[in-house]
């Protein structure tokens, strides 16, 4: 029914060519380049992917009997108990007790089956068979563990983790770089996937180690609990190979996604340039219209004020004529009052005397002319009146049609400065939208430096920090801690680490602290400081631009900014 497989239980083995490390070169010397550890990343991953795919089609216990298979366990009890006795009789006394404690156990069994010490008759019986099958079953297993999620694991954290990283911390101005943001986002999701399934990777080889140190019945047993328990432990095992492909997968392409971000914002900042030489020439022509039109508006404002003179003119000479018609008018009221009385004189005279007759005709003939020349000076001033009337009206009329194009012309020009003001406006947005622009190509092509650069590498793998930049971290941590205030747990929840350091964990760090400053009464810069150290403790490449990316994603701007002018000059 089975092939007989216990003969091979001693040569298993499904590593293959992945049995040899990856990284043969000299455990001190640097990645040689990313495209190296791509590809063993790739390999290592692939190859995981593959064992698990062939250790799941060749060994299936769809059909073993446990019920055949425990009689046959206990036929095999003696042949068990005397081999456990032989194996315990070459140790000391206390490496026999240890032995009494896991006698009957399925590596006891195992090794019972690849011993060759059952008889020809037994050998022909299919529960053997089943039995054979269950023991490869298990080698076949703990190979994969020990080899290839070892190698995996490996590559994952030691390599993949530390080297396929966006540089988003470190370098000023990456915040505004898209797909740098959205890589490091990426890498965080990765890294996430990766503890967590490690996490429950380990939880389920803590199961299965613990069932398979059992007795060889109570394994039988659990047999449905063991299958479940190595598939559960294989499908993890594929989907970390699956995280580390995809993590490699976006690195690789990363460069690509940097260039093409270089290429798209070039073209946007030549656009941009070209809004700007496009405003500023509207510009140039709305000031010269402004010009033009100030011009006219001096022209008209000084003819309006000329109106405006010779009206107040016209005015006084009016004023002046109408005193003088008023004074004629007077005059020649009086003379006629003195005329009418001479004529009554004459009429009731009471003297015919030649010479007083005389006198009285004589001062009538002086009053009649004085009566004429009076009326003609007051029709002469009339006339005159009349015609600085009609001047005056004249000018006032011309006047507020003056002042009615005077405000059109204010209207107008402060219209124009007004959009003056706001091409300005837009002239300085563009500009800045170009600044940030230049910003953006000057760190994605920084970043893609670092990323494409062998001595980045190099960099990575030696951890090489002066002095200076650690006494900077220390006193930027120092002011940090004097002014964060209460932020100082949310800046610590977004802090980067690495390695990574899970959500539980980093809220676990919180409890501890809190608890310390609660017993020790400290206060809030004491309990950021100590945050910050811990932070430094358990990140190996923290620097002054990851506290100072952090504390902007946190909205403290103004610290940020603080901290960058004070401890990050000359370092980009």
């Amino acid at each position: 029914m089975y092939p007989r497989m216990y003969s091979t239980l001693t040569t298993i083995s499904l590593r293959g060519t992945a049995a040899k490390s990856h990284h043969p070169r000299d455990k001190n010397a640097a990645p040689v380049s990313i495209e190296a550890e791509h590809r063993g990343a790739l390999v290592a991953a692939n190859q995981a992917i593959q064992e698990v795919k062939n250790f799941r089609a060749a060994y299936r216990l769809d059909g073993v009997d446990v019920d055949r298979c425990k009689r046959i366990v206990a036929e095999l009890s003696h042949q068990l108990g005397e081999t456990t006795h032989d194996e315990t009789s070459q140790h000391d006394t206390d490496d026999v007790a240890d032995e009494k404690v896991s006698r009957g156990n399925t590596v006891t069994f195992c090794n019972l089956l690849a011993s060759g010490k059952i008889d020809q008759q037994q050998r022909r019986r299919a529960e053997l068979d089943q039995l054979a099958l269950i023991c490869v079953h298990q080698k076949a297993f703990d190979e994969i563990i020990a080899v290839s999620w070892s190698r995996l694991r490996d590559v994952a954290h030691n390599h993949v983790a530390r080297y396929c990283v966006s540089f988003a911390q470190e370098l000023a101005g990456a915040e505004d770089v898209r797909c740098v943001q959205s890589y490091d986002a990426e890498v965080r999701q990765f890294g996430e996937a990766i503890a967590e399934k490690t996490t429950r990777l380990g939880e389920t080889l803590s199961s299965y180690a613990q069932l398979k140190e059992r007795d060889v019945e109570t394994y039988l047993e659990s047999r449905q609990k063991l299958s479940s328990l190595v598939d559960g432990a294989c499908s993890l095992i594929v989907d970390i190979a699956e995280v580390v492909c995809r993590w490699v997968h976006a690195d690789k392409t990363y460069p690509t996604r940097l260039w093409d971000t270089i290429i798209y914002e070039n073209l946007e900042r030549g656009k941009l340039r070209e809004d700007a030489k496009r405003l500023a020439r509207k510009r140039e022509a709305l000031a010269h219209n402004v010009t033009r039109r100030q011009l006219v508006w001096d022209k008209t404002h000084a003819r309006w004020e000329e109106k405006k003179a010779e009206r107040r003119r016209t005015r006084a000479s009016k004023d002046t004529v109408e005193r003088r018609t008023e004074k004629l008018s007077s005059e020649l009221e009086a003379k006629q009052a003195a005329l009418e009385e001479n004529e009554r004189k004459i009429h009731h005279r009471k003297s015919n005397s030649p010479r007083y007759l005389d006198m009285l005709w004589q001062r009538s003939e002086d009053l009649q002319a004085d009566i004429e020349k009076a009326k003609q000076n007051y029709d002469v001033q009339t006339k005159h009146l009349t015609r600085l009337t009609k001047e005056e009206q004249m000018y006032a009329n011309e006047a507020r049609e003056l002042e009615k194009e005077l405000e059109q012309l204010d209207c107008a020009i402060r219209d124009m400065r007004h959009r003056l003001k706001e091409i300005d406006g837009e002239i300085d947005t563009t500009k800045m939208r170009v600044k940030s622009k230049e910003t953006t190509i000057a760190a994605a092509k920084k970043i893609r430096e670092l990323k494409l650069s062998s001595m980045t590498l190099r960099n990575i793998y030696f951890q090489k920090m002066d002095n200076s930049k650690r006494d900077n971290l220390t006193r930027a941590c120092r002011l940090v801690a004097r002014r964060i205030g209460q932020a100082w747990s949310d800046l610590y929840l977004d802090l980067p680490f690495i390695p990574e350091r899970t959500k539980d964990r980093r809220h676990h760090d919180l409890d501890v602290l809190d608890m310390a400053a609660v017993h020790g009464d400290r206060p809030l810069r004491e309990q950021a400081w100590h945050g910050l150290l811990k932070w430094r403790l358990f990140s190996h490449r923290g620097n002054v631009s990851q506290l100072v990316h952090s504390l902007k994603r946190i909205e403290r701007r103004d610290l940020a900014y603080r901290v960058q002018q004070l401890y990050m000059k000359g370092t980009g």
